[in-house]
């Protein structure tokens, strides 16, 4: 009964650690959606005739994207370590039970082979 309970629960943290890595691509695609709009905020006020005011704002707004992109990095670098750790431990949680020795029925003892008995012919 424990066995079996433990490799539901190994399979549901396996789950959580492919939400916890579908997240983290979340946040990497954010921090690409928010370097396109870097990109596209230079090509605008690297034009000529430009008005200075407009090119001011459009560097407080890269600025302030550049400081999102790095949060985005690191939170997507949480998401995919507990990703890692998630399937780890839920792979682990499921494979753990059958590693275990199997039960001999009570009062038969378990066969050996002929080289394990060490009859002593192969020396």
């Amino acid at each position: 009964m424990v066995k079996v309970l433990l490799r539901v629960v190994g399979v549901l943290v396996v789950l959580g650690g492919v939400a916890a890595a579908w997240m983290g691509a979340e946040r990497v695609r954010d921090a690409e959606r928010l370097d396109m709009n870097i990109y596209a905020e230079r090509s605008q006020i690297a034009m000529p005739g430009t008005p200075e005011a407009r090119v001011q704002a459009g560097r407080q707004n890269m600025a302030g994207w550049e400081q999102e992109i790095q949060s985005k990095k690191v939170e997507s670098y949480v998401w995919f370590g507990a990703a890692v750790v998630a399937l780890v431990a839920g792979v682990l949680m499921v494979l753990l039970p059958s590693t275990g020795k199997r039960k001999v029925a009570a009062g038969r003892a378990p066969a050996r082979s002929a080289d394990a008995a060490g009859d002593g012919e192969g020396q």
